[in-house]
Order: C-alpha cells, then structure tokens, then sequence
C-alpha cells in the first residue's frame, strides 16, 4: 500500500522528540510494508479513518482501500485524538 504524508502531519512529526519520531515513522513504514501488521482501529463517526498507536502517540490515516493509497492526516498525542 502506498502511503503519502500530509503536510500538517509532516510538521507534526518534525517537531516531535527523536525518540518519538523514530516510532512513528517506523509504524508508517510498518503498515506501508503490510497494513495488517500494525494495530488498526476505525475512528467512529469518520469514514474511511483510522488510527494506528505508536507509544502515546496516535496516527490518523485516511485510507482508500480499493485504490490502495493511504494519507497520513495527523500525528497527536492519544489525548488529542478526538480533535481529529
């Protein structure tokens, strides 16, 4: 699956610590190499929204499934995840 970072999510993840960035971009290469392999939750209420854990950090990913593509959408710590 194809993954693409938004620009908001880039931000994110540049002003995270180095220890903390190193776990989020290996859960994007994780679920890049196989969608399956990480922990993958449908947000409510948001179609076609998901989030993957990373630490306290929480991942929001936009998939489209039959296309293949994958938009990184946010990067916030697991309080923040219902602003998504």
């Amino acid at each position: 699956m194809r993954v693409e970072i938004s620009r908001r999510a880039q931000k994110e993840i540049d002003l995270l610590p180095l220890h903390i960035r190193t776990k989020v971009v290996n859960e994007i290469l994780s679920f890049e190499d196989d969608p399956g392999s990480v922990d993958l939750k449908k947000i409510k209420g948001k179609k076609n929204y998901y989030r993957v854990r990373a630490g306290d950090m929480r991942i929001g990913i936009r998939v489209t499934w039959k296309k293949g593509i994958a938009i990184v959408e946010r990067v916030v710590n697991r309080k923040y995840l219902h602003r998504i």
